[in-house]
């Protein structure tokens, strides 16, 4: 007799956990303001600016403002940057 479990929404769950904690970790080192750690999370998600404003229900130039403010903060110039730094800076399983 054999069981079997899928988990693969646990792992799902436990990326996004990481994930969470590095976006907040690497908000709180670089001091961004709440609406930025906001964004940096979607960003880390994956979503343009268009999607972040739809999520955030702003305007695309509030975000475009934002993403300008978190990469100067980050010491970045791009948004690939920005998410590799968050990404590596991940705390351990």
């Amino acid at each position: 007799v054999m069981n079997f479990r899928d988990i693969t929404d646990r792992g799902r769950e436990e990326e996004e956990r990481f994930r969470n904690a590095a976006v907040l970790a690497t908000a709180k080192r670089c001091r961004l303001t709440n609406s930025e750690r906001e964004v940096l999370a979607l960003m880390v998600e994956g979503k343009s600016n268009l999607q972040i404003a739809q999520k955030l229900v702003t305007s695309g130039s509030t975000v475009k403002f934002h993403v300008g403010h978190i990469l100067g903060k980050l010491g970045v110039t791009n948004r690939i940057e920005a998410v590799a730094l968050v990404l590596r800076h991940q705390p351990p399983a």
